[in-house]
């Protein structure tokens, strides 16, 4: 009977499909801009955000997170590892030109379409755009906050909203301070 030696055993390297790369669990240093389609609205996000726009745009408006009338620019999910937190990141264009008015009214159907309940806040306002502040409710779904910066353009609306449970809601203050202060929007 030989005897086998373990220092013959080595392990296989292995690689991680590009297109898991989000879902990684391992905190990503620097930033990434994204702009829209049409280049009238820029922002700024950390590398620890993954763009899933294509994955989920449909799961956009079965989630209540977009509406009838409005396109998914952009959907990023981010992870929070340590407290298993998690946020998303999400641009709507809306195909016509809004109002405050009527994009309040769009929130609370939406809520109320689908069971549920919004309370929003407005922070700030102006011609050209508004801060909303948002708290959901919906059955068997934990009770999220949104913050939302709402720009009026020439013909269009656009909508940046930073989603979360409200149980998570601290893990990404400051991040949500540097995506809104890096908003560009150039349609005014």
């Amino acid at each position: 009977m030989s005897k086998a030696s373990l220092n013959m055993i080595s392990l296989p390297e292995i690689e991680v499909s590009s297109g898991f790369d989000g879902y990684i669990l391992q905190e990503k240093e620097g930033a990434l801009e994204w702009s829209s389609p049409d280049g009238k609205i820029k922002l700024q996000y950390s590398n620890n955000w993954m763009d899933i726009t294509q994955i989920a745009e449909s799961s956009a408006k079965e989630a209540g997170i977009s509406f009838p009338d409005s396109e998914v620019l952009l959907l990023a999910q981010r992870l929070d590892i340590q407290s298993q937190g998690v946020a998303f990141l999400i641009v709507l264009k809306f195909s016509n030109k809004e109002t405050l008015e009527s994009i309040l009214v769009k929130i609370e159907k939406e809520a109320l379409e689908n069971n549920g309940e919004a309370i929003t806040n407005i922070v700030s306002s102006d011609e050209s755009y508004a801060v909303l502040e948002t708290t959901s409710e919906y059955p068997e779904v934990a009770t999220s906050y949104s913050k939302s910066e709402v720009l009026f353009g020439k013909d269009k609306t656009y909508m940046v909203t930073f989603s979360v449970p409200t149980k998570d809601g601290g893990l990404y203050t400051q991040e949500i301070e540097e995506i809104f202060n890096s908003i560009i929007f150039q349609d005014y």
